[in-house]
């Protein structure tokens, strides 16, 4: 369960951080980017955590 919440916490500050730092910059295709890595990320995460609740 820790390892959950450690994960979504980590995706959540990633996304801020990254997000923050993209938006102060201005610059369109890093802001495509940026959006494309979370989404990349947090559907990673997402695979991740229904494989484990898959295996008991």
């Amino acid at each position: 369960m820790i390892d959950k919440i450690i994960g979504a916490t980590s995706i959540a500050a990633f996304a801020v951080f990254v997000g923050y730092i993209a938006l102060k910059i201005m610059e369109p295709p890093l802001i495509a980017i940026v959006v494309v890595v979370i989404v990349m990320g947090a559907y990673d995460f997402y695979k991740e955590l229904k494989a484990n609740d898959a295996k008991g």
